[in-house]
């Protein structure tokens, strides 16, 4: 894929939505290396970890991570595409200004180049890539969702399904009460 101005209009969010399909701070982490003097954005590489930065597992990457696994601390945003400094994804999804940091701590043979699968990705589902498990879904004044009726909805963004299901809880309390022995 060509990260090129067509890239950032693609990934611009509506309005000033913070709820909207892509994500504001992503978009500006783009657009700002995209002005920078020695930069372009065909420069940009998106390198996946393999190595979990969580527990150091190895992590087996394949197109449908996403659905599995939160990988938001496994991806790395790299401006230079040389592996040598970079912006993490979870940063960059929460700051407004991400740190950079040095790749060059992590083994090569660990980082995976995934830029044309991350970007095609977050083209198509936007910020499903990062919310597989829709927890905004009880949001209701939330324009994420059609509504098709009482018991099912779709995602505008990835046109995932969903239907209701009634789930019964009971609680039971059980507690130590003392009561006076003595009798009147």
């Amino acid at each position: 894929m060509i990260l090129d101005n067509d890239f950032l209009q693609k990934i611009r969010p509506n309005s000033n939505d913070e709820n909207g399909k892509h994500n504001r701070k992503l978009y500006n982490l783009f657009k700002g290396i995209s002005k920078r003097k020695n930069n372009n954005l065909e420069q940009i590489k998106i390198w996946f970890n393999a190595k979990s930065r969580w527990d150091g597992s190895h992590i087996e990457f394949h197109k449908n991570i996403h659905k599995e696994q939160n990988i938001l601390r496994q991806v790395m945003i790299d401006p230079d595409g040389q592996m040598i400094s970079g912006y993490f994804l979870m940063d960059a999804l929460r700051k407004n200004k991400p740190t950079r940091f040095s790749l060059c701590t992590f083994l090569p043979n660990h980082m995976i180049d995934v830029t044309d699968w991350f970007l095609n990705t977050y083209i198509r589902i936007g910020r499903c890539m990062f919310d597989s498990e829709h927890y905004d879904f009880n949001n209701q004044y939330n324009n994420r969702y059609y509504i098709i009726n009482k018991n099912n909805r779709k995602c505008r963004w990835c046109g995932e399904h969903f239907n209701r299901n009634i789930i019964k809880t009971v609680k039971i309390d059980k507690y130590e009460c003392w009561k006076s022995s003595i009798r009147m």
